[in-house]
């Protein structure tokens, strides 16, 4: 017997949308207060305090500030988020989430999370690069078409206001969860990174730069429903938990050699990914390089053959992931697939990323030119491993739980040509976290 299930969904004109409960939004400001005015060379930490009266939508946030650069004209490197090196947020002097190496962070999230509308969205906002097109040197091709690594220009003296979203699992957590009513202060800390490691640019002089008026902007709603409120009340009493995805930074050095083993050591809950880029250990200090977007297999010395994560004993994945950059014998596909898998939002397969082939085995760091950027070509190779279980939307704490022992845990590769100078191994263990306010506003986290 027919019923309504059997009929398409543009039939059934029974399921309607339903009467959002009475509230009332308002896009709440939030300024420094710690002053106006700072610099990688002077006050170099940004600190925002935020207390809502109501529901925080963090999903919704923006940081906004502005830009003003002396000495040389100079390009953002990727986008504004490439200005900050550490985010910390505290709630009553606790920290409850800090990523380190910031900027470097969100130049690999630019690159591998990146629809086009959040391309579109951040050259408008945050001084990002666009879909760039160079000629193809391809018989009978056609002009290549890739994310571009080179941001807003600044010419020197001139300002630019940008707005960024924070890579924050608390604020843009998994679910889209809004902060709860009655959450206590948050302070949100950020410290500026070096002129040379945040900007891209080239010649005799180098180029400096300053952030004024930074502010958090973010909507916030008070439901006006006293039932609603009641039940609200009763449920944040018992404490309320939500989850995000967050990372742990690690931090290694590697000697000019073939062979490397970084000590990560993580305790986790849930471990979902390693995410390890490699750079020269001068990326951050030299202001010619790509340093927040650009990371290698190789470097056109020596190039990555091999490489496989030990987490207590056992291998990960199983067998070793085989790279070969060069035309003959090319094989990066696995080390691809790791990628995408790894830099997924919570819930999807893959990661939409804009990295393609040629990018992804490339060794090229550099800004040389106005006519001759790099910036297309640059190096977007990443040593990734996936560690899931699952992927779906509703569930979580599905990734490898690194806590519950202390055995070691490290990633080991191998080299095939010294790659002439040390390296820098930055290593981001993607990992969720639970954060709980209890029912006194009180905020806490369990990663």
């Amino acid at each position: 017997m027919a019923s309504r299930e059997n009929l398409p969904r543009s039939m059934r004109y029974a399921l309607t949308s339903v009467p959002a409960i009475q509230a009332d939004c308002q896009l709440a400001r939030f300024d420094s207060t710690n002053g106006v005015s700072f610099s990688p060379t002077g006050a170099n930490e940004i600190r925002i305090r935020v207390k809502a009266n109501g529901f925080l939508n963090g999903a919704k946030h923006y940081l906004h500030f502005k830009v003003t650069t002396a000495d040389a004209d100079c390009f953002v490197d990727g986008d504004a988020g490439s200005f900050f090196e550490r985010m910390t947020i505290e709630a009553n002097g606790t920290q409850v989430e800090q990523i380190d190496r910031y900027a470097l962070w969100n130049g690999i999230r630019r690159n591998y999370n990146a629809d086009v509308y959040e391309i579109n969205k951040k050259s408008v906002e945050s001084g990002g690069g666009q879909l760039s097109s160079i000629a193809t040197t391809v018989a009978g091709g056609v002009d290549k078409v890739a994310l571009s690594n080179l941001g807003e220009e600044i010419t020197s003296t001139h300002s630019k206001l940008f707005c960024i979203q924070l890579q924050s699992g608390l604020l843009m957590n998994s679910h889209g969860k809004a902060l709860p009513d009655g959450l206590s202060e948050l302070e949100i800390v950020l410290r500026l990174k070096s002129a040379n490691g945040a900007i891209v640019s080239i010649g005799g002089t180098a180029p400096s730069y300053t952030i004024a008026d930074p502010r958090l902007y973010c909507p916030v709603y008070r439901v006006m429903n006293g039932d609603v409120m009641s039940s609200y009340n009763q449920l944040a009493s018992q404490g309320i938990s939500w989850v995000g995805d967050t990372v742990k930074t690690y931090v290694n050095s590697v000697a000019n050699t073939t062979s490397a083993t970084l000590q990560l050591n993580d305790r986790s809950m849930s471990l979902k990914a390693l995410i390890t880029a490699l750079r020269d250990d001068t990326a951050d200090n030299t202001r010619g390089t790509f340093s927040n977007t650009s990371f290698f297999l190789g470097n056109g010395t020596g190039v990555v053959t091999d490489y496989l994560a030990k987490i207590a004993g056992t291998n990960y994945p199983q067998s070793q992931i085989l790279i070969q950059t060069a035309s003959n014998g090319l094989n990066v596909g696995r080390a691809y697939e790791e990628a995408i898998k790894s830099l997924a939002k919570h819930g999807e397969k893959y990661a939409n990323a804009q990295v393609d082939r040629h990018q992804f085995k490339s060794s090229n760091v550099a800004y040389t030119s106005a006519t001759n950027t790099g910036a297309i070509n640059s190096a977007k190779g990443l040593l990734c491993v996936d560690l899931k279980k699952f992927d779906d939307a509703e569930l979580r704490m599905v990734g490898l739980n690194t806590a519950s022992n202390a055995s070691p845990s490290i990633l080991e590769f191998n080299i095939d040509t010294p790659m002439g100078s040390p390296l820098d191994a930055t290593t981001f263990a993607l990992v969720e976290a639970i954060w709980t306010m209890d029912n006194t506003g009180a905020l806490r986290v369990a990663m």
